[in-house]
């Protein structure tokens, strides 16, 4: 997304998913060196291709509140 948005020259906006995939990426290194430090066994699942290409900015931030919705989800369901 962050491609998209400087391809747009919305540098402003792709500065922000550029940082929050640096986020998510610290977050799932912690996870990660949990479940080694707890000699939990895991194997890491392949990630989908992901797109460069929308049809607006509207359609990017949908995309991103869609997935952030979903991995809440994903995260409730565990925890509960």
């Amino acid at each position: 997304m962050s491609l998209y948005f400087e391809r747009q020259s919305l540098h402003k906006w792709a500065k922000v998913f550029r940082d929050q995939s640096v986020e998510e990426a610290g977050h799932a290194s912690k996870i990660m060196a949990f479940l080694v430090d707890n000699e939990i066994e895991f194997d890491l699942p392949g990630l989908p291709a992901a797109t460069t290409h929308y049809k607006s900015a509207t359609e990017a931030v949908e995309v991103a509140l869609a997935s952030e919705l979903k991995v809440t989800g994903q995260f409730n369901t565990v925890t509960t």
